[in-house]
């Protein structure tokens, strides 16, 4: 009998013994479990010098192209021009954007973000990783979890379940897997989980070393049609019906097609195009609060990545409520002046006029709380 306790407690050991060197060997130490890592010393040479700092993607890129707008009208009454400085880069998401903000030997006094358009340019995680990134950040929204990896980050090695990271370089690498739909929804889930912990990190880190940050909503153009409906989304016992809106429409008969379109949005509430499809209808009949309704949804469920997404502004907004931190709505703005005019001048970009009303708008806060 005291053979086998001895046995089994010396198979207990080794047991335990190799399940926390796989985990010291194969995880690294992260309070967050973020399914990527990053090539070491990355961007060390980054340089910053500026009091005020632009990050964030193309869209944060374009605002940056006008810092000098900004910076004239923020230092009317000084003897020398307030230096505003633009990291921003194009194909850049928000993991990338926290690991440059994160290398800076010093934050600048103020951080304004506007991003979350390219969120899947680069691959984030291996899509067969997502059950295990899910149990993960299980794991992590426990508060005694967060509360006991604050104190001892190295213990995260042994909390969380290895995965298999992705590696980072300082090369941009575009993701052009062509993932079938099913993989794209799930793969929408886990990055809008892992935004909102970046997101929460960014901003804490900049109000942790006493900078000021301002998040910017990201714009999205609601006039263009989403680009593919997810699979299942859509009850094809309604197609007649939708053939038949389609029809109307084409006559510009957007009274009779309006209660037939509102049905099919609200039966199929999940569904871009017919989610699409009756905002655009409410629109020409000139319920414009009920068509931004229905465009938005169209736009949260477009099935393809390629722009941003309400669901990032509204988990932006959500952050920045939460921690505090300034927020400008600059897809509101568009939206609140989209039928006075062409307020997009693509499918991404707004209208110089509204870019410029959102520095000067930018820069009047700025100046206001730095008493200038």
């Amino acid at each position: 009998m005291k053979k086998i306790v001895i046995i089994l407690l010396s198979a207990g050991i080794f047991l335990a013994g190799n399940f926390l060197y796989e985990r010291h060997q194969n995880n690294v130490s992260s309070t967050t479990p973020y399914p990527y890592i990053f090539q070491n010393d990355l961007y060390e040479d980054l340089d910053v010098d500026a009091p005020i700092l632009i990050i964030g993607d193309r869209l944060g890129e374009r605002l940056g192209s006008f810092s000098k707008l900004m910076a004239k009208r923020m230092s009317q009454n000084l003897s020398k021009p307030i230096k505003i400085q633009s990291i921003a880069q194009k194909g850049e998401g928000l993991h990338r954007t926290l690991k440059k903000l994160k290398s800076l030997k010093k934050l600048p006094l103020i951080i304004v973000y506007l991003g979350s358009s390219e969120e899947h340019y680069e691959k984030r995680f291996l899509t067969k990783e997502i059950p295990t990134i899910k149990k993960n950040l299980s794991l992590y929204s426990d508060d005694r979890v967060q509360s006991l990896l604050m104190i001892w980050p190295e213990l995260s090695k042994y909390i969380y379940h290895p995965v298999d990271y992705v590696r980072f370089t300082r090369e941009l690498v575009e993701d052009e897997t062509e993932y079938n739909q099913l993989d794209v929804q799930k793969r929408n889930e886990i990055t809008f989980k892992l935004f909102e912990s970046e997101i929460e990190e960014l901003i804490t880190y900049a109000k942790d070393r006493n900078s000021y940050f301002l998040a910017i909503s990201s714009p999205i153009n609601l006039d263009i049609a989403p680009k593919s409906s997810c699979p299942g989304s859509f009850d094809e016992s309604f197609r007649p019906k939708l053939n038949k809106v389609i029809e109307l429409v084409k006559k510009k008969d957007f009274k009779l097609a309006y209660n037939i379109s509102k049905d099919l949005a609200l039966i199929n509430n999940s569904n871009a195009n017919s989610q699409f499809i009756h905002g655009k209808i409410a629109k020409k009949l000139g319920k414009n609060q009920e068509a931004r309704q229905y465009l938005e949804l169209a736009a949260a469920f477009d099935c393809k990545n390629w722009r941003s997404n309400p669901v990032y502004n509204s988990i932006l907004k959500k952050a920045a409520d939460k921690h505090d931190a300034a927020y400008f709505d600059l897809h509101g703005l568009l939206q609140d002046n989209a039928n006075n005019g062409v307020v997009f001048m693509d499918d991404i970009y707004p209208q110089n006029l509204y870019l410029e009303k959102t520095a000067n708008t930018i820069a009047d806060r700025i100046k206001k709380l730095l008493k200038l």
